[in-house]
């Protein structure tokens, strides 16, 4: 990741794109009317804004599925606490049987 910044290019070609983006979606939500220069520049940042979301959601499942794991633990814990309690019951409803 770090090399990635590092190449001013790359560097540069990203603030461009998220910038132009930017100015287009203030653009388009002052008048709603999309000029032809509007229209490449969106055909432009759609493929890159798209790029950008999956890896968004792609960073938020993988946390999400830690944030998972945390429940699943804590319900587990709740269901092993209640098939004590039901074993308990079960074991003194024999011994007023006998």
């Amino acid at each position: 990741m770090k090399k990635f910044f590092k190449n001013r290019c790359v560097f540069g070609l990203v603030v461009a794109a998220v910038s132009l983006g930017i100015i287009v979606g203030v653009v388009n939500a002052v008048s709603p009317d999309i000029t032809f220069l509007e229209n490449v520049t969106q055909v432009i940042i759609t493929p890159v804004q798209k790029l950008f979301t999956k890896a968004g959601d792609g960073i938020s499942n993988f946390f999400g599925y830690f944030s998972s794991v945390d429940k699943l633990k804590e319900e587990m814990e709740k269901l092993k606490l209640q098939n004590a309690e039901l074993e308990l019951t079960i074991d003194k409803s024999e011994i007023a049987l006998s």
